[in-house]
């Protein structure tokens, strides 16, 4: 009966610190993380993630609106979407993709200037809207030759959680 009654608690436990650990929007925020929706401040657009492949796109509202979080007290400066895949900039061509809990060499941070928060990879806050097959897919500053593109700022939007 013990045997039973301390897996039960440990089932337990483990399915409590699951949900703590999720990164959902409708879910408690993780402890120490700071969790965001992205804006592209030329469209005004949200940003949405395709959840099979974890690439960025702004006019696909058939894709659920991306939601992202760091922990802005860790040096490690790991930006995680909401299936707890860590972003990067994916060589080639410098996608900003989520596909992976392997966290790469990014450097994610919130920053902010008088107009409110906004999102940096490796020191800079410019990333690209391109034109890919008639979605406006988010790259990196430096996206792959051949796309029409623009220059843009991420600003963070409904922050909640730990944020700085």
């Amino acid at each position: 009966m013990k045997l039973s009654s301390s897996l039960g608690l440990l089932s337990f436990a483990g399915t409590t610190l699951s949900a703590a650990i999720s990164v959902r929007e409708d879910n408690p925020v993780p402890p120490n993380f700071c969790c965001f929706h992205l804006r592209d401040v030329l469209s005004g657009q949200n940003v949405r993630q395709n959840s099979q492949t974890g690439e960025l796109f702004l006019n696909d509202p058939s894709l659920p609106q991306g939601w992202y979080c760091i922990n802005q007290n860790s040096d490690s400066k790991v930006l995680y979407d909401r299936d707890n895949n860590a972003c990067i900039q994916a060589s080639p061509g410098n996608e900003f993709q989520c596909l992976d809990g392997t966290p790469g060499g990014d450097t994610w941070e919130v920053a902010s200037d008088g107009q409110g928060p906004y999102l940096k990879d490796y020191g800079s806050a410019v990333f690209s809207i391109c034109n890919v097959g008639g979605r406006q897919q988010v790259f990196g500053p430096s996206p792959p030759g051949g796309l029409s593109c623009q220059m843009t700022i991420l600003r963070v939007q409904d922050r909640a959680g730990q944020c700085k």
